[in-house]
């Protein structure tokens, strides 16, 4: 069953660089983070920091958010189930 949305924002994560964001397997939220390398793929000039790359998730949620329902479905997740969405899974803009 894919995940859904939840359209709550992302959240920057200082020590790795990467954004964490929630989607819902049902009633259950589910953990993801994108790393900043997957968001580099959309646009290759992205300054890195919490603005950049919060705005970079917004504007590419939807792929994002579908790389990552796709590797929920096919159980493709970190040994503490959270999805990760990293450059390989997502196509460019």
């Amino acid at each position: 069953m894919p995940l859904i949305s939840t359209d709550e924002r992302g959240y920057y994560d200082f020590h790795s660089d990467n954004v964490y964001f929630y989607m819902l397997d049902g009633t259950r939220r589910q953990r993801c983070v994108v790393t900043v390398e997957a968001l580099e793929r959309f646009n290759p000039q992205l300054k890195r920091g919490e603005a950049a790359q919060l705005a970079s998730f917004s504007s590419n949620r939807f792929q994002i958010e579908r790389a990552a329902s796709d590797k929920f479905d096919k159980r493709r997740l970190e040994t503490d189930g959270t999805v990760m969405v990293m450059a390989n899974d997502v196509g460019t803009a």
